[in-house]
C-alpha cells in the first residue's frame, strides 16, 4: 500500500510503500504505525493508547502531524499494523515518533509554505539518493 496525504509527516512520506502485518487489535502496542478503514477512506496513523470499552479493546490513534487524536477506532475498522517503510531499495522498520518528528509535523502541518518546501526537498532527496517513493511535487 502506498501512503497518501499529510498526517504522518515527517515518518511517512505521500507515495512511500508500506508493508502490512495481518494481526489482531489486541496484539497492537502504543506507538506502533496501525491501518484502518472509516468511512470508505484508509487511515495510516501511530496508537497513541488502547482502551478497554467491556469486553472490546478499542484504540485511540493520531497522525504524527495531527494536533488531535482520531475518533476510537472499533476492531471492526482495523485492518493491520504497518511492519515497514520502502526507502531506496530496502525495507526499514517505520520510524518512532520523536519529540523532533512530531514538532516537525506539526510546522508541516499548520504551514503550507514550510510543507511545500518539505514535500520538493522529499522529492528531491529521493531521486538523488535512489528511491522510488513516487512522490509528485
Amino acid at each position: 500500500l502506498a501512503a497518501f496525504g499529510y498526517s504522518m509527516l515527517p515518518t511517512l512520506w505521500p507515495g512511500e510503500v508500506l508493508t502490512i502485518q495481518s494481526q489482531s487489535l489486541e496484539q497492537v502496542q502504543p506507538s506502533e504505525v496501525v491501518l484502518f478503514s472509516r468511512e470508505g477512506r484508509f487511515f495510516i496513523h501511530r496508537v497513541v493508547r488502547k482502551v478497554k470499552m467491556g469486553p472490546e479493546t478499542r484504540l485511540i490513534t493520531r497522525g504524527d502531524a495531527l494536533p488531535s487524536v482520531d475518533a476510537t477506532v472499533f476492531p471492526l475498522e482495523f485492518l493491520g499494523k504497518i511492519v515497514s517503510v520502502r526507502r531506496g531499495d530496502r525495507d526499514i522498520p517505520v520510524p518512532s515518533c520523536s519529540p523532533w518528528r512530531r514538532l516537525t509535523g506539526l510546522a508541516l502541518t499548520y504551514s503550507v509554505h514550510l510543507r511545500s518546501l518539505g514535500l520538493r526537498w522529499h522529492a528531491w532527496w529521493s531521486t538523488a539518493s535512489g528511491s522510488n517513493s513516487g512522490l509528485a511535487t
